[in-house]
Parts: structure tokens; sequence; C-alpha cells
């Protein structure tokens, strides 16, 4: 099979494209905040290939929408730090909230923290909090029950 046949070849190209390619739209939430990949897989295309389907779930991660995700969000596309994840789990994994994104706290009126997440397609909230920490700790206590 030739590469730009595979089915990760532009998933391959697009993690290359975020951490390279200064005049890319999103190049500074990804390389221009330091994030980069393995150094192989600039190369390497079969290596990559050969490692994202090494990973648990691969095999079912068509089937059930799974992408890949890294694993700590302020390192790099790195054997170890990757995995696939249904986009709930990735929207938790993010470096800040923010309008923009499906789940976040948010300041109202009256300068407390609303958590109202989507997970699913379903809403809830969980609350407000006197301060973004205490908001954080939440979200991250929803995100950990999900895991």
């Amino acid at each position: 099979m030739r590469k730009k046949d595979h089915p990760h070849y532009w998933r391959w190209q697009n993690m290359k494209k975020r951490c390279n390619y200064e005049t890319g739209s999103r190049y500074k939430d990804w390389g221009g905040r330091g994030i980069t990949y393995y150094e192989k897989w600039d190369y390497d295309f079969w290596d990559y290939v050969a490692h994202i389907d090494s990973l648990p779930d691969a095999s079912v991660a068509a089937e059930k929408g799974l992408t890949i995700d890294r694993i700590n969000n302020d390192e790099g596309y790195f054997p170890g730090n990757l995995r696939w994840a249904t986009k709930s789990t990735q929207s938790f994994n993010r470096r800040k909230w923010g309008k923009g994104y499906r789940y976040y706290p948010e300041q109202k009126g009256s300068k407390k923290w609303r958590v109202r997440l989507q997970i699913n397609g379903q809403k809830k909230h969980y609350g407000w909090f006197a301060t973004e920490e205490e908001a954080a700790a939440k979200v991250k206590e929803v995100r950990d029950g999900l895991a």
C-alpha cells in the first residue's frame, strides 16, 4: 500500500504540520508552544503506523470514532504519550478552558465559576464555584470519573 492510501497518512501529515509549519493556522497551539514529535517519525511513516496500530483500542478505533490523543497535553507526540481516545476524553485533556470549547467553567456576572459539561450529547450542571481553581478541580474530578 502506498503511504497516501493508508488511513493514518493524513493524521501523520497533520501532526507534522501542527508542530513544524509556522504559517499554519494552529501552529501557535502546538509547535509554537513547544509541542514536537518523535524524531524518527519525521521520515519514517511506517514506524509511526506500527506504533499507532500497537496502541490499545487500535483495532476498534475506526468503528468507535476514536482519534489519537496526547495523554499529557503539555508533551509531544512520542511513544508512551499517545492513546486512542473519544472526543469526550480529548475535550477534557486541554491546557486551558475558554469560550469555544464544549466543556468549560465560565464566569458569570456573579463572579463565580460555573461548571457545565456536555458529555455524549447530554448537558449537566456540576455547580458554581468561588474560584477558577475550585472549578478546575471539579472538572478534573468528573474527568477522572469517566476514565
